[in-house]
C-alpha cells in the first residue's frame, strides 16, 4: 500500500515536471504568444 502511494506520487511529479518543462519551452520559443497559448 505504501509503495503504491509512492509510485503514484512519483508519476504525478513526473507529469508536473514534464508539463512545466513544456510550458517553459513554449514561452521561450513563442515569447508572449507562447505564454498566451498556455492559458488559452
Amino acid at each position: 500500500m505504501v509503495s503504491n502511494a509512492v509510485n503514484s506520487w512519483r508519476s504525478g511529479m513526473k507529469h508536473i515536471r514534464h508539463a512545466a518543462v513544456r510550458a517553459l519551452g513554449r514561452v521561450r520559443m513563442g515569447g508572449i504568444y507562447g505564454y498566451w497559448n498556455i492559458f488559452n
